[in-house]
């Protein structure tokens, strides 16, 4: 077995060492750049961790990332990408369920997990490293692996561990069903901390030898500034279509983007259509999981498209209706959570997805529901239990209940239901507020806080979610 990606990736730099690879607003980066780069890092992480050892990179969006990602899987170990708006509570969390011992990070991130290897992300990005000691062979890839969250189906996220033969597959499947090749450019604009992020704008855009134009967060006019650039493949997320689609109001031509898609959460029908009509282009779906990465591509310049739906298995992916429930065997799919819990996977190998759907006459998967409690806020899943279970320890909560709050087609916030515990006083929303901000990732508390004297309950005692009036 051999870790594909990275021999692409070595190839690439060795044959265009000086072409321009990775662009961000303030510099640009040639392969021969990175490649130094993630050498460095693979130096560090081969001299002070053992083979297999899990390093946690909290970072955002920026040429620094890509090194760390490459650098770590080069020196034979495991890469957990982690939001890096994620509390000290939430990484301390993570480190200790994905049993990390190394970390690459911003301050704040290195500064929470004291004892394990460190390199700062800004080191990374120093441009001043030593080009002749170059890392040309991996140390051992069979402990290669990629670690991330996932929020399942209780209140504490788990960790799924994807090996290298999960990612390998991974970008098989997307560089054969984009059609990603080195003539293209990239744009980066989702983060690259999760799963859509980092297969398309990162693992398969560099395998295939691709440039990338990086974003550090959503802004509209960067993202347009961007799309004039010659961006020719558009990862994102509904909102920031239907911002494109409202906010710009000069004529804009896009002549270069030949593909635009959209994951994370659902597509409705009108942000696409007022996309196309706004801009000539028609808006593909991706769908998939954690668990199995990217598994349908609904490719508008297929003549399976089909708006309605979240398009067809990808290469590589087989798909199956089980009792109305979505699911998926992969050869990009997870071998195994971190924990060692197997209970969404069947006897025969397909994970349990948690998402009601159909699959139509021409193989379009269609998703009609879902069976697992997460909301889409801003294209990032939250698990309202793990949200109820941080509001319940504080004091004066008795019970709550989190549910989603729809602000536009595309833009879901959380809003809490709160009963006090006798006794105590009602607690006001900026005290909630407050109480879970070092406990939760900002887009995990809700907007609104609302106090009740009591909500539904079943017979059983348990909250009766589709009962409440919100």
């Amino acid at each position: 077995m051999s870790l594909l990606l990275i021999e692409s990736f070595l190839h690439q730099a060795r044959a265009k060492s000086g072409e321009a690879v990775l662009f961000d607003d303030s510099n640009v980066w040639t392969w021969g750049e990175l490649h130094a780069a993630a050498s460095a890092v693979a130096r560090k992480f081969s001299a002070e961790l053992p083979t297999g050892a899990a390093v946690m990179l909290c970072a955002p969006n920026q040429p620094a990332f890509f090194a760390a990602y490459l650098g770590v899987l080069m020196a034979g170990n495991k890469i957990f990408p982690i939001s890096p708006d994620s509390t000290a509570i939430e990484l301390a969390s993570a480190a200790h369920d994905g049993n990390v011992e190394g970390i690459i990070g911003i301050t704040s991130s290195i500064n929470a997990m004291r004892g394990a290897v460190a390199m700062h992300i800004d080191e990374v990005a120093d441009k001043r490293w030593n080009e002749g000691q170059l890392h040309d062979q991996l140390r051992d890839d069979s402990q290669c692996a990629m670690l991330l969250t996932s929020s399942g189906t209780t209140g504490k996220p788990k960790i799924a561990h994807r090996n290298a033969v999960s990612l390998n597959g991974i970008v098989a499947s997307i560089t054969d069903a984009v059609q990603f090749d080195e003539s293209d450019r990239v744009l980066a604009a989702v983060p690259l901390c999760h799963a859509y992020g980092v297969e398309h704008s990162l693992l398969a855009a560099i395998s295939a030898g691709a440039k990338v134009h990086i974003l550090r967060g959503f802004e509209l006019s960067l993202i347009l500034k961007s799309l004039r650039q010659g961006i020719t493949v558009f990862p994102g997320v509904p909102f920031m279509y239907e911002a494109l689609s409202h906010g710009v109001a000069e004529d804009v031509h896009l002549p270069s983007l030949r593909q635009a898609y959209s994951a994370g959460s659902p597509l409705p029908l009108s942000v696409s259509d007022a996309f196309a009509m706004r801009f000539g282009v028609p808006i593909g779906q991706v769908y998939g999981t954690t668990e199995t990465g990217s598994s349908t591509f609904n490719d508008p310049n297929s003549k399976y498209f089909d708006a309605n739906s979240v398009g067809r298995a990808m290469p590589g992916v087989v798909l199956k209706i089980l009792d109305g429930q979505v699911t998926i065997m992969s050869t990009g799919m997870f071998d195994r959570y971190t924990a060692g819990d197997t209970s969404e996977i069947t006897p025969d190998g397909y994970f349990l997805t948690g998402d009601l759907g159909r699959i139509d006459k021409k193989g379009n998967l269609h998703i009609t529901g879902r069976l697992k409690l997460l909301i889409d806020v801003g294209g990032q899943k939250v698990n309202p239990l793990e949200v109820e279970q941080a509001l319940s320890d504080h004091p004066s909560v008795a019970s709550c209940v989190v549910l989603p709050m729809n602000l536009s087609p595309t833009v879901t916030r959380l809003k809490a239901l709160v009963v006090a515990r006798p006794g105590m006083p009602s607690p006001v929303a900026q005290e909630l507020r407050t109480f879970l901000k070092p406990r939760l990732s900002n887009y995990k508390i809700p907007r609104i806080f609302e106090v009740r004297d009591s909500l539904p309950q079943s017979p059983a005692g348990k909250i009766s979610r589709h009962r409440i009036q919100g």
